[in-house]
């Protein structure tokens, strides 16, 4: 009687296993996936961005049922790892029926390295970006230089 049991229960346990996939810790910054246009990113626009904001919002529309996951690259290992938050957990989102997936992360001084990783079952994909810190005085500076010559050659 304990056999049958036994075995439903372990058969059970196997089956909801493979419906959860979790983000891996580390990932390889080249491995671009096994599938194209899983995930889009909106927010960076482009590949290279740079900002003021230390806290920055990561945006992309998906499918619902995907995992998103937010990697930073590591330079003692050579791989991206997964981006934790100001409390210790790491920045994983299932996508919701909307289809959108937003994040704030906290940006590092100067560039930061970063990677977006979508899964749908075995299916991934993908996406490196990097976003330059850029110190606010030094935006003032320059404002303030372009303000000055403007002054100087304010009569042409």
């Amino acid at each position: 009687m304990k056999k049958p049991v036994s075995f439903v229960l372990i058969l059970i346990i196997a089956l909801f296993a493979v419906n959860c996939y979790a983000a891996p810790s580390s990932v390889n910054g080249s491995d671009a996936g096994n599938i194209a246009n899983i995930v889009i990113v909106k927010k960076p626009e482009t590949a290279i961005s740079s900002t003021t904001k230390q806290i920055y919002t990561v945006s992309a529309v998906s499918v619902p049922g995907v995992e998103i996951a937010i990697y930073k690259y590591n330079p003692s290992t050579g791989l991206f790892d997964i981006l934790t938050d100001s409390s210790g957990n790491a920045v994983v989102a299932t996508v919701g029926a909307s289809g959108l997936f937003v994040r704030d992360i906290e940006l590092s001084e100067n560039t930061n390295y970063l990677l977006i990783r979508a899964q749908y079952g075995s299916l991934y994909q993908a996406i490196r970006f990097d976003i330059t810190l850029l110190n606010q005085g030094l935006l003032d500076s320059i404002k303030g230089f372009s303000a000055n010559f403007k002054s100087v050659f304010g009569a042409w």
